[in-house]
């Protein structure tokens, strides 16, 4: 029903993050009871390619193109910045709870 009404035409491709692991192109949400399978979302929007893939990874693909505006570093306020390659994605969830 949402597709129909804002969809203007087919899809060429469809990148969907979720929240659960991926595997073999598909996945079961940990939030929901929800399963969604690659092959079965092409032949439902007639696209040639969908992709599933797992919301912190993708998060994570994201890391490279945020400005120092837009990071913050948590190891200490004294703390020596050395830059390593590495960064942490923390998915806060519906888990995180705060005292």
């Amino acid at each position: 029903m949402y597709c129909a009404r804002h969809l203007s035409g087919a899809l060429d491709e469809m990148v969907i993050f979720v929240a659960g692991p991926v595997l073999t192109g598909t996945t079961k949400l940990t939030n929901r009871k929800w399963a969604i399978v690659d092959n079965e979302m092409v032949q439902k929007f007639r696209c040639k390619r969908v992709v599933l893939l797992n919301d912190l990874t993708a998060l994570g693909y994201a890391v490279p193109m945020l400005t120092d505006d837009q990071t913050m570093h948590i190891s200490g306020e004294h703390a020596q910045h050395r830059s390593n390659g590495q960064s942490l994605v923390v998915g806060v969830g519906t888990g995180l709870m705060s005292a």
